[in-house]
């Protein structure tokens, strides 16, 4: 550790030769370090057709990603395992084949299916997506297909729908004898070639249906260019010579706009120019087929009709029928007609092309006419009006715009595209409105409104876009490859299987025009189907083969919920009980969730050490944490106080005296001189704290906390009440005060009806707004609406209709659990069925916008998975920030559920339950969101040691930057129980979680023993949060308690793990230990993102990420990968599993953002555009970029949610306002603190609370870092360790 100030001084020098510093502190890269353009405007589009687009304002912006239409699509490479890798997770496959075919038989989409190959290839063939957030999203080819179908949860079809097309016909000439026309797609689909005849002599079938149309663009004059959520097709001289058009696609993907971001719709405004000598008659034509990707369109009951909108919009409504379903959906393709231009429908073709009037037709009579005629004018008795389609028959629709384009002349034809389905229905038969039903009605009937508020409105739209993006493109201090990145990744906000609810509870079977009645919906109990015989000769197989995969769960399902870690007696087997996968057979009625407040205070004393997670101690005295001081194992040896050591003796339950000490784990169970002792350094701290709020003169009398939060104010929070109650959510605060306060949105989060005032702190209920069930039993009040999402964390002065557990059975309805929860014979009880007033008013509990998921992946299909929206969630807090604290709402409300349902577990072959209360759950599920949370069934997660860090970090983090109090308070409860619970993990009692010798993170193949560089940087960082988010809650005690933690934890992180140059793996002595991880710093990442102090000293960091950057990312095709996951000091990648050799995007893009924190500016996005140059240049990865690639560039898992992670770039670089005031704030605290003593520059004072407990988190804060490295010298690399906070609470008393 002598090493420290040398290595600071040789990163100083290095630091220097790669970027400069500017005034304000900022790092940019120096003239020379700057990429050159990326692709030209100019070497895509000629110039004069270029000034001739740009006067019109049509002109693609000049930082785009661009591609020529007459490029080849080329093959994607899907990665291999290794046969080491293969006979490892033999057994797993094998689990995982058998539950596809489970899922398969009944209906379902398997959450993982490596071995259905779809029959569409994956190709470099994406372009901008449609449509707004939520609504379902059809993908756009670069070549302008239409394609990737999104429109059903969980369900993605890839193949294009090639009836979808915009062909143009061109006139010229007083008797139009100049006549040119073409699909606007270049060549003939592959699809459309005929097959060559095994007879030579025998000549080829003739094209019929679309195959008849003209496909004769040739594409080497026109242009595709991408800059998210617009595109731009520009068509110069094809296919007339003399006539240049531009087509524009936006769609309504608007920051910070609620309302119109949630439309199903998107405009194509075409911008004709004739720079010919003749006038040109140009039609447009816009034919779509009546379909929802797939084989949809041949499933029969389809049909058309035209309408007409005010303001001239024209079109034609396809109606479709969806198969198994009654709720309705509808297309509505129109055009605006105008004095110049005239649009025409046809409302109903065959596009096979087996009846009179079919594809072949309707080119025809366009390119005779120019337009649609009536059925007199043609002359023919065959009728264009739709009738429903037969079950094989295709149908589509088309509308056509003409218009009359003078010499040296343009004129605009603009088109749109709306669908509407007003439902969102899950496979396990929840449904709930969309939110933009708020906005277009519930009926149905919204399409033809839909595309006339598009039209009409789009160019505001483009306004509110240009506005939005022109800061970023503007600034040249960043890489022209990033700034076009940054927007094209938000794809996958659309593009991720986005469902956007609006908030209401889900419809009741039989509700009609959005009024709900009380007969619940059945489908959660509805039979299974049969499974086909092939498929259980296949399951049989693999039981056969996997002898574990025969038997089965050792507990019935109606067992209360086990700890994570199961006794022996518990693994017992009992053949008669057979599951398979995690549904349920016929007449088996799934277990739904119990609503439970997770806490040490809450004691289960079941057989085996009760329900809620045996290995964290118990206590039947005190609350919160307080009695975490009595009774957790990471305490260790308590220090002894006037010469008198603490007591110690085994905690037992205060109902049944049992003793509680599971086998297996470490217990340090303080007795009254300890719990003496916690009370007074309790007291200590809240004094501390009060004093320190006051300016030094502590709490005078009469007075309250909020009277002194001078410095909170200064710190840019307004007047926000920093405290609460010594409880939780339900005992603090009054709505008048959470709605008025600056919470840093667009406008205050009022829920009606809620009231009560706060509650004083000698009054608060025991456990945080918990009530007390017996001796030493606490339990939470939980909602009866819990069935319908989220309720547990009710509005304050909502009162529960009952104050027990619920459980939720099929039909929805509550279920009470009886005091004899826990009462060791492993028994639930179950009393009255607990009802609900009819004339209770719905609340809205998701900040006025609703409930947000999207998957983790295309083909990993399961909802707001935790770990990978870890990374992506910049995006959301940066745009769309009230959905960011929806979904982490949500997940509050999740982690205090418990959902005794028994699953199997298909990496073990083990049992387990489906969810544990305190443990942040994997996912929100995916058949039924919300309610059957943690699809996920690979591992057990609530054994996992990175969930709960994260949701502690997000949380604190997204409350930082929003200032919002009421989502600190709502979430506080969960923040508490979620910090509670992973302390078990804590075997040793040294202040560090520990895993467990599996993949227990979301490395989910790579193993990990004990101390870990990932999650034990995660848990410190977490710490720190949770002392943070503590303080700005009064909960002082508690953040104490962290913070003491954290002290104790940091010291044994940096003993174990660090090495002189990085942080290893794991501590364990596995043959990976040493390992050069990337994502080792995740934990510092976080905490710059969170405004927290550094978890370890800058130049460890520095080393880490320089030695990262020199192995992972530097030694790998010279930086134009990425940074590999796992490297080896000896420069060879670290091939232990499958993913420890794969370079994971969204981790290069967060480890990028780390090295922005630290000053890295040059490497940071030498390190980011590696994933820019084999993604959106090498391998054709644009607009579905995989989670991950192998160093030969073959792609694991496309169109992925963790790539959003490069808005955790810009984050770095510009900090949300309140995070930067309060990073400022902090700063000058620190100088200030420097300045006094050089012992106090690595953090602030316990009581400085939200503001002072906080560092600056963008690369503007290196001034700072500047000066406390010039002090850092003074400081023993041991002292340094510890922040002054820390420092502060042992040192203040003497």
């Amino acid at each position: 550790m002598a090493d420290g100030p040398e290595h600071t001084k040789v990163l100083e020098s290095k630091k220097s030769e790669t970027y400069e510093r500017s005034k304000s502190g900022s790092f940019s890269l120096k003239p020379g370090h700057r990429r050159k353009p990326s692709w030209p405007l100019n070497d895509f589009i000629n110039k004069p057709t270029l000034q001739l687009l740009a006067t019109k304002g049509v002109a693609p912006p000049s930082l785009a990603w661009r591609r020529k239409l007459n490029l080849p699509v080329s093959l994607l490479k899907e990665f291999t395992v290794t046969v080491s890798e293969a006979f490892k997770m033999a057994r797993l496959g094998l689990r995982l084949y058998r539950h596809v075919l489970e899922e398969r038989s009944q209906g379902r989409v398997p959450i993982i299916d490596p071995f259905n190959k779809s029959v569409t290839r994956p190709q470099a063939c994406h372009g901008v997506p449609l449509g707004g957030i939520g609504g379902g999203s059809i993908g756009r080819g670069w070549r302008g297909d239409f394609r990737r179908w999104q429109l059903q949860p969980g369900i993605c079809d890839e193949a294009p729908v090639l009836a979808d097309q915009f062909s143009v016909f061109i006139k010229r000439g007083a008797d139009g004898h100049k006549r040119f026309s073409s699909v606007l797609y270049p060549g003939r689909p592959e699809e459309l070639i005929p097959p060559k005849p095994k007879d030579k002599k025998k000549a080829p079938e003739p094209p019929t249906g679309i195959a008849t149309w003209g496909w004769n663009l040739k594409g080497d004059k026109s242009t595709y260019h991408a800059l998210f959520p617009r595109a731009w097709t520009v068509y110069d001289g094809e296919p007339d010579p003399e006539l240049k058009i531009s087509c524009r696609q936006v769609s309504p993907f608007l920051p910070h706009n609620y309302k119109d971001s949630s439309y199903p719709v998107a405009v194509f405004s075409y911008l004709i120019a004739n720079t010919g000598k003749d006038d040109a008659q140009v039609s447009v034509l816009f034919t779509f087929a009546n379909s929802t990707g797939g084989a949809t369109h041949l499933s029969g009951g389809h049909s058309n009709s035209s309408f007409e909108e005010k303001d001239g919009v024209t079109g034609v409504l396809l109606n479709h029928k969806l198969k198994h379903m009654s709720d309705k959906f509808t297309w509505a393709i129109a055009a605006q007609q105008s004095q110049e231009v005239a649009v025409t429908t046809c409302e109903t073709f065959d596009v096979e092309g087996s009846t009179p009037y079919d594809a072949k037709a309707v080119w025809d009579e366009i390119a005779h006419h120019g337009k649609f005629i009536s059925m007199e004018a043609r002359g023919t008795a065959v009728s264009k009006t739709s009738t429903k389609s037969k079950p094989g028959k295709s149908i589509g629709a088309a509308v056509c715009a003409t218009v009359v384009v003078p010499p040296g002349e343009e004129r605009e034809v603009v088109f749109s595209l709306a669908w509407d389905a007003p439902v969102v229905r899950f496979s396990e038969g929840s449904a709930y409105w969309k939110r933009y039903t708020q906005f277009f009605g519930r009926a149905g009937n919204a399409a033809p409104k839909l595309v006339h508020h598009a039209i009409l409105n789009h160019r505001s739209w483009e306004a509110a876009i240009e506005e939005w993006q022109k800061p970023i493109i503007d600034d040249d201090t960043v890489p022209e490859w990033y700034r076009i990145t940054l927007f094209n990744e938000l794809y996958y906000l659309v593009s991720g299987g986005t469902v956007w609810t609006d908030g209401t509870p889900k419809i009741r079977e039989g509700a009609e025009n959005g009024r709900e009645v009380t007969q619940e919906h059945q489908a959660l109990a509805a039979p299974r189907k049969e499974v086909p015989f092939k498929t259980r000769v296949l399951m049989k197989l693999t039981d056969v083969v996997l002898s574990d995969a025969i038997d089965s769960d050792p507990t019935p399902s109606t067992s209360p919920v086990r700890s994570p870690t199961t006794s022996p007696s518990a693994k017992k087997r009992t053949p008669k009980a057979k599951h398979r996968g995690h549904r349920h057979k016929e007449g088996r009625t799934p277990v739904e969730p119990i609503r439970r407040s997770f806490s040490l205070d809450q004691v289960s004393d079941g057989a085996e050490g009760g329900s809620l997670g045996a290995e964290v101690g118990r206590t039947s005295s005190g609350r919160g944490l307080a009695g975490l001081l009595r009774t957790s194992s990471w305490l260790g040896k308590v220090e002894e106080r006037d010469g008198v050591a603490p007591s110690l003796s085994p905690l037992k339950n205060g109902a049944s005296g049992k003793t509680l000490s599971p086998p297996g784990t470490v217990s340090r169970l303080g007795a009254v001189s300890l719990e003496e002792w916690a009370e007074q350094e309790g007291g200590a701290e809240r004094k501390a704290g009060e004093t320190e709020r006051n300016g030094g003169r502590g709490a005078e009398p009469g007075t309250s906390l909020e009277e002194n939060d001078g410095a909170l104010r200064d710190a840019g929070l307004g007047s926000q009440r920093m405290f609460s109650a010594h409880g939780s959510v339900a005992s603090v605060g009054s709505q008048d005060e959470s709605s008025e306060e600056g919470n840093g949105l667009d406008e205050s989060h009022r829920d009606p009806g809620t009231t009560g005032a706060e509650t004083d702190r000698g009054e608060a209920p025991l456990g945080g707004g918990s009530e007390q069930v017996g001796e030493g039993l606490r339990v939470a009040p939980s909602s009866a609406h819990a069935a319908e999402g989220t309720a547990q964390l009710r509005p304050r002065g909502k009162a529960p209709a009952a104050s027990l557990p619920v459980r939720i059975d099929a039909s929805g309805a509550a279920i009470g659990l009886g005091d004899d929860l826990g009462d060791g014979e492993g028994a639930v009880g179950i009393e009255p069925v607990l009802t609900v007033p009819e004339t209770e008013p719905f609340v809205d509990t998701h900040y006025g916008v609703g409930q947000f998921l999207y998957l983790e992946g295309v083909e990993y299909v399961m909802w707001n998975t935790y770990d990978v929206h870890f990374y992506a969630s910049f995006a959301l807090l940066s745009l769309f920030p009230k959905l960011e604290l929806s979904l982490q709402r949500d997940f509050a409300e999740a982690t205090m559920m418990e959902i005794p349902e028994r699953i199997k577990f298909l990496h073990e072959g083990d049992y387990g339950p489906r969810k544990v209360a305190g443990a942040v759950p994997h996912d929100l599920g995916i058949d039924n969101p919300w309610v059957a949370v943690n699809a996920y069934n690979i591992h057990n997660t609530s054994t996992w040691k990175d969930l709960n860090p994260k949701f502690v970090l997000q949380v604190y983090r997204d409350f930082v930057a929003t200032g919002d109090m009421k989502f600190a308070r709502d979430c506080w409860e969960a923040v508490r129980s979620a910090m509670e619970y992973s302390m078990q993990f804590d075997t040793d009692g040294d202040g560090l979680i520990e895993n467990g010798g599996f993949p227990d993170q979301t490395y989910d193949t790579w193993s990990v023993k004990g101390i870990s560089a990932y999650c034990g940087g995660l848990w410190l960082a977490a710490l720190r949060a949770a002392a943070g988010m503590a303080d700005a809650l009064g909960e002082f005690e508690a953040a104490r308690c962290y913070r003491a933690m954290f002290r104790k934890g940091s010291a044994k992180y940096e003993q174990v793990l660090w090495n002189g140059r990085y942080f290893k793996y794991d501590a364990s002595d596995s043959s990976n230990s040493a390992s050069i991880q990337a994502d080792q710093l995740a934990g510092q990442w976080y905490a710059w993102a969170c405004g927290l102090p550094p978890l370890f000293h800058d130049y460890q960091a520095q080393s880490a990420l320089r030695t990262i950057f020199e192995y992972n990312v530097m030694k790998i095709r010279n930086g134009k990968m990425g940074a590999v996951n796992g490297m080896e000091l000896s420069g060879k990648v670290d091939d232990t599993c499958m993913q420890s050799r794969e370079v994971w995007t969204g981790v290069t893009y967060a480890l990028s953002a780390t090295m922005l924190y630290e000053g890295m500016a040059a490497e940071a996005f030498k390190t980011a555009e590696g994933v820019f140059q084999a993604g959106w240049c090498d391998h054709g990865y644009w607009f579905q970029t995989p989670e991950a690639w192998t160093v030969d560039g073959r792609f694991r898992s496309l169109t992925y949610m963790r790539p959003l992670a490069i808005w955790a770039m810009q984050f770095a670089l510009k900090p949300p306002p309140l995070t930067a005031a309060a990073a400022v704030a902090s700063r000058e605290v620190q100088e200030a603190q420097a300045a006094l003593s050089p012992m106090q520059t690595f953090g602030t004072s316990p009581a400085s609370s939200f503001s002072g407990d906080s560092v600056n988190g963008s690369p503007t804060s290196n001034g700072a870092r500047q000066k406390r490295r010039k002090d850092k010298k003074a400081l023993s690399p041991k002292r340094a360790t510890c922040c002054s906070a820390d420092i502060g609470d042992d040192e203040a008393q003497n």
